[in-house]
């Protein structure tokens, strides 16, 4: 197909809505999962059959996802499906002419998968996007994300979160963590503890992250809300990166629990 192209280099393809003989084509090359943007009563659609995995995730044409959750559920999906493919195995994103909607999930993906920030992964996907053989001037001038709506969109997805003393990771923090019968004030104290006595950096952040989840369950919800964001932790210096990347760590962990268990 020459109004499709790869957004990560053989792994990810993203196009226009196939017909029987392009979904024969693309299967060809390797394509073993496609992902569907579009409604089955959608005007000038005609649907296509498959053998291979189909996931439907219907946005209205010109649009953006309307439920921010499901949607988050469904990158975080389509990234460990990427994350697993094996060599030679490849997935495929349409809409319906793969511009607008395939470049808004395209964009998300790439910016949770490559680890790019919304600007960049905006770029990346507009570059891929033009890469195409076959396209009308207007829509290779319109670019991928096409509309301002759609664009913004991923960039609130995507955006820098900073997590706060809400979240238990303040001197100041309200909350207390128990720990092996200890009962500490903060997190920060928690930690120290547990280096101490001989954990590293790393063992003890995770520690009592996990404790902090299972101790104020309400606290998973709070991180789980930031969805794609990228995290960033200022007030638990030495320790500010390695919290932001165990947070990150977990967020992964809770939604995927969700995307097997849903």
């Amino acid at each position: 197909m020459e109004n499709c192209s790869y957004f990560i280099k053989d792994k990810g393809l993203f196009g226009s809505h196939p017909s029987n003989e392009d979904v024969t084509m693309l299967e060809g090359i390797g394509v073993k999962v496609f992902v569907d943007l579009t409604y089955e009563n959608e005007k000038k659609i005609v649907p296509y059959t498959t053998n291979c995995r189909y996931i439907s995730y219907p946005i209205k044409d010109n649009n953006i996802p309307y439920d921010r959750i499901s949607f988050t559920v469904l990158i975080y999906n389509l990234c460990n499906i990427l994350h697993t493919l094996p060599p030679g195995d490849l997935l495929y994103v349409h809409c319906k002419g793969g511009h607008g909607r395939s470049g808004v999930v395209v964009a998300c993906i790439v910016s949770k998968f490559c680890n790019f920030s919304p600007k960049d992964a905006i770029l990346h996907t507009t570059k891929s996007h033009d890469d195409r053989i076959t396209m009308r001037d207007i829509w290779r001038r319109m670019g991928s994300p096409q509309t301002k709506q759609q664009k913004q969109f991923v960039y609130n997805m995507c955006r820098t979160v900073i997590i706060t003393d809400r979240h238990l990771l303040s001197i100041s923090s309200d909350f207390k963590v128990n720990i092996e019968g200890v009962v500490f004030n903060n997190a920060l104290s928690a930690i120290n503890n547990l280096i101490s006595k001989g954990q590293t950096d790393l063992t003890a952040i995770n520690t009592v992250l996990r404790e902090r989840d299972i101790q104020h369950s309400h606290l998973v919800k709070i991180l789980v809300d930031t969805g794609l964001k990228y995290i960033k932790v200022n007030d638990m210096q030495p320790y500010s990166n390695l919290v932001a990347n165990c947070l990150s760590s977990l967020r992964s962990e809770y939604i995927i629990q969700n995307v097997n268990t849903g």
